[in-house]
């Protein structure tokens, strides 16, 4: 009896790490979008990494010195760096193109696509009712991106690129192992990304920051550090077929602010294609974990 209790301790810390996590991440996500309308994508890139790159290296350095910042698997971190980067770079462009619910709910197809790809990548086995659920998703996003002829929208593409990016992001983290430590991969998946938004200035700059912007996105870079920390956390404590499925409060998240801060309201097409999204990537989560 003990045991259990411990176990079901252990389910609800689990939950509400996910639970905040997934809104700490979301508001980062909200103040992203936010400072696109004064700065380029490239510029939010740069000073949101700034501050959480200089933690994850004390943090580095207090746990091991050099040892500890140097990556087991090099090639495997700069893969998996580089397609974080490019996923964070889409992700914001989506922001500042289209509502922040409907990015989200695009970008949160990211699991369907990882489904898809585990089994030439992986070498994992999908039965059919995965593969079922794969295909609602892809209908679902399908939806939202709303295509009418040779009409597509431009931020929806963005956003069903960056799903793309990260599913292979995380088919790579998959194939990393244990070998580094998640404080080791998210400082150079954050330098990475800072550097990214530098490769991008020559093609346009908005200007040096207020002490008050930088700040804020200073601050948005520490609550993804912190969001992406309590998730990890999650899946430590409790199964991933619990925990994972909150994930998708992240576009409720995403509606509300959408709402309160740019006054948006999704459209029914939109709503409707995130219910199937959201449907089809708790059944790949539940089939996975049985």
């Amino acid at each position: 009896r003990r045991s259990r209790d411990l176990a079901m301790n252990d389910g609800l810390k689990g939950v509400l790490c996910m639970v905040f996590g997934t809104f700490l991440l979301t508001t980062h996500d909200a103040i992203s979008k936010w400072m696109t309308a004064s700065f380029t994508v490239g510029e939010v890139m740069i000073y949101r990494s700034l501050v959480p790159a200089l933690l994850l290296l004390a943090l580095l350095w207090r746990s091991g010195g050099v040892q500890a910042i140097i990556p087991r698997s090099p090639k495997g971190n700069l893969t998996r760096a580089v397609l974080a980067a490019a996923t964070s770079y889409l992700i914001v462009a989506a922001y500042a193109a289209i509502p922040l619910a409907d990015a989200l709910a695009i970008v949160f197809a990211s699991p369907i696509f990882v489904a898809a790809l585990a089994v030439p990548l992986l070498g994992e086995r999908v039965g059919w009712r995965r593969w079922l659920a794969i295909l609602a998703g892809f209908v679902g996003v399908l939806i939202m991106v709303e295509p009418t002829g040779d009409l597509v929208r431009i931020g929806a593409l963005f956003a069903v690129a960056a799903a793309l990016m990260s599913a292979l992001r995380d088919v790579v983290t998959r194939r990393l192992g244990s070998g580094d430590t998640p404080t080791n991969i998210m400082f150079y998946t954050t330098l990475m990304t800072g550097a990214a938004g530098l490769a991008s200035l020559p093609f346009g700059t908005s200007g040096v920051p207020t002490l008050q912007q930088f700040l804020i996105m200073s601050t948005a870079g520490l609550l993804a550090t912190s969001a992406h920390w309590l998730m990890v956390k999650a899946l430590q404590l409790a199964e991933a077929s619990l925990v994972v499925p909150l994930r998708y409060l992240a576009i409720v998240y995403g509606a509300v602010y959408g709402f309160l801060v740019f006054s948006e309201v999704p459209g029914g097409a939109q709503a409707l294609g995130a219910l199937v999204v959201v449907a089809s990537g708790v059944m790949i989560v539940r089939r996975r974990a049985g």
